[in-house]
């Protein structure tokens, strides 16, 4: 990686790094100073009330089905384009798509 690579990437390492541990801090202080009558800890008990709500359920697979349609039109746009670009040559002997 050279050095303009590296100056435009450790700003954004360092962000991600800061919100994600934040994030798994605070996801982390919450359940262990929330806990209700019936859990204490990180157990599997979590996870059975979590599937076992038919809220969650129907979130759960929502966000599934969201994400499957998702990746299909992904699919659908990205793959013809990728096989054009892998095929295609650039002046320089390169794929067209790549710039580096």
């Amino acid at each position: 990686m050279q050095s303009a690579d590296l100056k435009l990437v450790l700003p954004l390492a360092a962000l991600f790094a800061a919100f994600f541990v934040s994030a798994a801090l605070r996801a982390d202080r919450d359940v262990r100073s929330r806990p209700t009558a019936e859990m204490h800890g990180l157990t599997i008990a979590h996870y059975a009330k979590f599937f076992t709500d038919p809220f969650n359920y129907s979130i759960l697979w929502s966000t599934i089905v969201l994400g499957v349609k998702a990746t299909l039109l992904c699919l659908l746009f990205g793959f013809p384009i990728a096989w054009i670009c892998a095929r295609a040559k650039a002046a320089a002997g390169r794929p067209c798509c790549c710039s580096w």
